[in-house]
């Protein structure tokens, strides 16, 4: 049974998973995450600075050493948003190498969607098709069943850089998105809806008033549509303060989930117009870093 160790490089966070993997699945598994804002900038000026490339360093020579301790056998690391689009991007790859021996991998959206969808449908069982909605720091990702696959080019950090908390600003934005979404992936045949994503988790956190940041308090619950949206709504009114005195809310997402929960917010909206027999929406702890993880059976 190997150890194995996968890592997300997000726009926003550094995440690890490191797991007993036996029979297709993971077993054990612990979760790691350390904010480096990695895409600071990066939709402005196209390059990542070097102060966070000084933070991925930071976190990354942290997560060597839960590896090491941990005995992992087998790692993959997946680079998403901010590396697809930074010019620059080589300077981060070159960094990890260096301090893994391992190069990330440059996941272009429509991978990163299906593999979003992988790790999402292994936790969360509800009516098929489902489409899961990936929330990250530099873009949103929608995959139908598996079949129908968008990356966008919004999310939590690129949304709020470009737009603030202009809240009539920040809905023009996604509904504009959506648009598009909705040309290439049918809507109406959703019969569930399953959210993934920082966004999501502490929205949901909020929702049903947990006391600290766990997945396990948040991974699998359904909340009716109306109760889901109020919750976006609700995080979105917050001042940054507020929401950083949350007990759930994890460093370094409260300036940013703002813009995040408008996105929800809006999705939810414009699927349940899209299909009126649906009546609740899904959390799910488990993503991309986890099919990453899931990968390495081969």
């Amino acid at each position: 049974m190997p150890k194995v160790a996968a890592i997300d490089s997000g726009t926003n966070s550094l995440r690890l998973v490191v797991a007993d993997l036996r029979d297709g699945k993971l077993h054990n598994s612990q979760k790691f995450m350390q904010v480096v804002r990695l895409g600071e900038g990066v939709d402005k000026t196209g390059v990542i600075g070097a102060a966070a490339l000084g933070r991925a360093r930071a976190a990354a020579l942290e997560f060597r050493n839960i590896m090491q301790k941990s005995g992992v056998e087998r790692l993959r690391i997946g680079a998403t948003s901010a590396i697809r689009d930074a010019r620059n991007a080589d300077g981060y790859l070159d960094l990890m190498e260096a301090i893994f021996g391992t190069r990330p991998q440059v996941i272009a959206g429509t991978e990163e969607a299906a593999l979003t969808y992988q790790g999402a449908r292994a936790s969360v069982v509800s009516p098929a098709p489902a489409l899961v909605v990936d929330i990250g720091g530099g873009s949103t990702e929608y995959v139908l069943g598996g079949t129908y696959a968008v990356s966008t080019q919004m999310g939590a950090v690129r949304f709020t850089e470009k737009f603030g908390e202009d809240e009539t600003r920040l809905r023009a934005a996604v509904a504009a998105q959506l648009t598009q979404v909705g040309r290439q992936v049918p809507l109406a045949q959703t019969r569930s809806l399953v959210g993934v994503g920082g966004t999501v988790t502490s929205v949901w956190a909020g929702a049903i008033g947990a006391v600290r940041d766990a997945p396990e308090t948040v991974g699998g619950v359904a909340l009716p549509i109306e109760q889901a949206v109020e919750a976006c709504q609700r995080m979105f009114d917050m001042s940054v303060a507020q929401r950083e005195s949350l007990p759930f809310m994890p460093p370094g997402r409260a300036d940013v989930i703002g813009a995040g929960a408008i996105i929800w917010a809006e999705t939810i909206r414009a699927v349940a117009a899209a299909n009126p027999h649906l009546r609740e929406v899904y959390c799910s702890t488990e993503d991309i870093l986890d099919a990453l993880a899931l990968s390495l059976a081969d």
